[in-house]
């Protein structure tokens, strides 16, 4: 059972946090996805896990690049809510729920009360749009046409490859390129 005091801090949440201790990886999965009380108790035990300085990074099942704004908006210093920026997560629909926003609302407070250093990430550990992924290598190695101009090449062929109207249009070729 999970317990919460008056000051909303955990108290008890059923699992020993010893046995996180000194673990590098901890994986919180459910059996069904959205269910409220898997969420709830994963909440509390993430949040106990950084409240005590033994987590400092979770990653979520969602798409790396477009989880790239709520980390960068957890740990900013603007005080905004994150319903400000909820649509521009980038966190898959099993995340869209209510006990989720409180952790991720909860971390932000955290951070907010840390210098830099000592914050908690947040990042996504999936990557199913190739077009972002194109279009943030591109972004983020810009000395790549340099290093490689037949990848670079490859790599703006592909993020073009989206029409006006969104169909995706490749040649065997091109994808084979991809894929190498």
């Amino acid at each position: 059972p999970i317990v919460i005091n008056a000051q909303g801090q955990i108290v008890k949440t059923g699992v020993p946090i010893s046995i996180f201790k000194d673990k590098h990886i901890i994986g919180l999965g459910e059996s069904t996805h959205g269910t409220k009380e898997f969420y709830d108790y994963k909440a509390s035990i993430i949040k106990e896990l950084i409240s005590t300085g033994e987590l400092k990074t979770i990653a979520f099942e969602s798409d790396y690049c477009y989880t790239k704004p709520l980390n960068s908006f957890l740990l900013s210093d603007t005080n905004d809510s994150l319903t400000k920026i909820k649509s521009n997560t980038g966190l898959y629909g099993i995340y869209q729920t209510k006990e989720v926003w409180e952790m991720l609302t909860w971390i932000k407070d955290y951070n907010m009360s840390k210098p830099r250093a000592e914050r908690v990430e947040v990042i996504g550990i999936d990557m199913q749009d190739p077009i972002i992924i194109s279009q943030q290598i591109l972004a983020q190695f810009i000395e790549l046409k340099k290093i490689d101009n037949t990848l670079y090449n490859q790599l703006v062929t592909f993020k073009n490859s989206f029409g006006n109207n969104n169909s995706f249009k490749m040649s065997n070729s091109d994808k084979a390129k991809y894929q190498d």
